[in-house]
C-alpha cells in the first residue's frame, strides 16, 4: 500500500471544534502530514485533496484541531 495514503486524512462524523468565529463547527477537516489543508463540509474537503487519502469517522467524537506553529 502507497505510504502517502497514510500522510493524507479526512475527520467527520463529529463536531470539529475550530475555535474560529467565523466557522467555529465544521463537518470535517482535511490533513496532510502535520498540516490542515481544509475545512469545511465533507464533500468540499474532499475535493481540496488529492484522491489518496484516508477517511477517519469520528463516530460522534469531538475533535479539537490543535493549530501549532
Amino acid at each position: 500500500m502507497n505510504r502517502k495514503i497514510f500522510d493524507r486524512k479526512i475527520f467527520f462524523g463529529g463536531p470539529i471544534i475550530t475555535l474560529n468565529d467565523k466557522q467555529p463547527i465544521v463537518e470535517a477537516v482535511g490533513v496532510i502530514g502535520e498540516k490542515i489543508n481544509s475545512v469545511g463540509h465533507l464533500e468540499y474537503v474532499k475535493n481540496t485533496m488529492e484522491s489518496d487519502y484516508n477517511l477517519v469517522n469520528l463516530n460522534g467524537s469531538t475533535l479539537l484541531p490543535g493549530f501549532i506553529d
